[in-house]
């Protein structure tokens, strides 16, 4: 099974000497989780990036991965313009797309929806306890999830409206929209738009939320940094999240990254 992952980050946010360390990271787990991905990364922020490329590599893979961005700028900002590009034609040839944080806001600007800055400020480390919709108790992205479930995130930007025909499946008190989904796994018409998005991000761990705080000190306050070595401590001892009623078992990665492993099921069956 061939993954293109879309490194969303643009270079100046990148550690030094990396080029695209969260689609290496990314790529690096979807394989872990299902012996048969093998990934390649793009760079569309990358100085010297041709789109045209894609022409010939879009249609030899059978999805495509959006990660999260560290980048200062809105999804619906002229700035964002190379990773449209990139879902537009990932859209063009009818490739199924997976979108976390960033990537998930991308789809609904993309797609016709709308984006902004949460009102509630910064949601960091863990979500609040997440809901799943009607819709999201029965779609296929969300086996294996259940009421009240915790993740990794952290997100400054929202979706603040769906795109036409999308699939609310999860919010909660702090995002209403924490994951949707759209197209012929909603029901949608074969060869639309084939997304699935959520804004947390299942492909981290709390150790990796962690990591970004101390490596960013500057952009955090103490209580982040607080924060961070909770996490750390999270990382090697999920019984700790049973003190703010949170399941252990949410961190254990098999559940941690469901969305992912039903992503990659669903489309085996797409080749089926």
């Amino acid at each position: 099974m061939k993954i293109l992952v879309v490194e969303s980050n643009a270079p100046e946010v990148l550690p030094e000497g990396k080029r695209h360390p969260a689609a290496d990271q990314y790529g690096a787990l979807l394989s872990r989780l299902a012996g048969d991905v093998r990934f390649s990364a793009v760079t569309p922020y990358e100085d010297g990036f041709d789109a045209a490329v894609l022409s010939d590599l879009l249609p030899e893979q059978d999805g495509v991965v959006f990660t999260g961005s560290a980048n200062s700028w809105s999804t619906d900002d002229e700035r964002s313009r190379p990773l449209w590009t990139v879902m537009e034609q990932a859209f063009d040839h009818k490739r199924p797309c997976f979108g976390s944080c960033n990537g998930m806001q991308l789809a609904a600007v993309v797609l016709g929806g709308r984006v902004g800055a949460s009102p509630k400020g910064l949601e960091i480390g863990l979500t609040l306890p997440l809901r799943l919709t009607g819709e999201g108790q029965r779609h296929r992205m969300m086996d294996g999830r259940k009421e009240g479930m915790v993740v990794p995130c952290i997100h400054r930007d929202e979706v603040q409206e769906l795109p036409p025909s999308a699939r609310l499946l999860a919010g909660n008190d702090h995002s209403p929209v924490q994951a949707f989904a759209i197209g012929p796994s909603c029901g949608g018409e074969t060869g639309s738009p084939d997304f699935w998005g959520v804004q947390y991000h299942p492909e981290l761990g709390p150790g990796d939320i962690a990591d970004y705080i101390n490596r960013e000190q500057g952009l955090f306050s103490g209580r982040e940094k607080a924060l961070a070595d909770w996490l750390e401590e999270l990382e090697q001892d999920s019984a700790l999240l049973a003190a703010i009623k949170a399941d252990p078992d949410d961190l254990i990665l098999e559940r941690r990254t469901s969305e992912l492993a039903n992503w990659l099921d669903y489309i085996r069956s797409l080749r089926s």
